[in-house]
């Protein structure tokens, strides 16, 4: 019975140690890919910025050109020359 208590024990410190290299592997494997995810996280947030920042330029362009062609409506002979101060 002792004999095979004994091993029992060599098996299970067998296991450990192969349990343990596979978890510090996997460890490694995720701080690698945890660091890819922080570099896609920011460049989405740099490419949601763009977005932005061009719809406002959209939204400007838009509103100017709406501004421009109510201006080109007016009739500009009947307007008055003198401007009061």
């Amino acid at each position: 019975m002792i004999k095979e208590y004994r091993f029992w024990i060599k098996e299970r410190d067998t296991y450990t140690i192969k349990v343990e290299e596979e978890k510090r592997i996997t460890e490694e494997m995720l701080q690698a890919e945890s660091g890819k995810v922080l570099e896609l996280d920011e460049e989405i947030r740099r490419q949601y910025q763009l977005i932005i920042s061009l719809k406002a330029q959209v939204v400007t362009n838009v509103n100017m050109n709406c501004l421009l062609s109510s201006f080109s409506s007016i009739d500009v002979s009947q307007a008055h020359t003198e401007v009061e101060w």
